[in-house]
């Protein structure tokens, strides 16, 4: 019987602990909300009053220049071959030359 008194005593401070834990988060869930309300309430006044105009602000930086890239390599140098026989010279077209004239047949 005296454990069982003991038990019900430690049940009992832990339910009052629970309750005002309870207590203390509905305190601040209500002050939330009125926080809120007010906050609701004071966008709404601002988004009805035009606005003064501002400072134009600050002018960005203007970024950082790349690299200009690898060379390349000249290549191997080999012997000059010969021409070979020349063909008949393309015509010209009206508009854009002989390429784009190939290209629109």
């Amino acid at each position: 019987m005296e454990q069982f008194d003991v038990l019900s005593d430690k049940l009992f401070l832990r339910i009052e602990g629970l309750e005002m834990q309870v207590a203390s988060l509905l305190k601040a869930k209500l002050k939330a909300e009125e926080e809120r309300t007010q906050f609701k309430l004071l966008l709404q006044e601002v988004s009805a009053t035009p606005g003064e105009k501002g400072s134009p602000g600050l002018k960005g930086s203007p970024g950082l220049k790349g690299s200009p890239g690898l060379k390349g390599s000249p290549g191997l140098k080999g012997e000059k071959g010969s021409t070979g026989p020349r063909g008949t010279q393309g015509t010209s077209f009206e508009k854009g030359g002989f390429l784009f004239g190939c290209i629109a047949r």
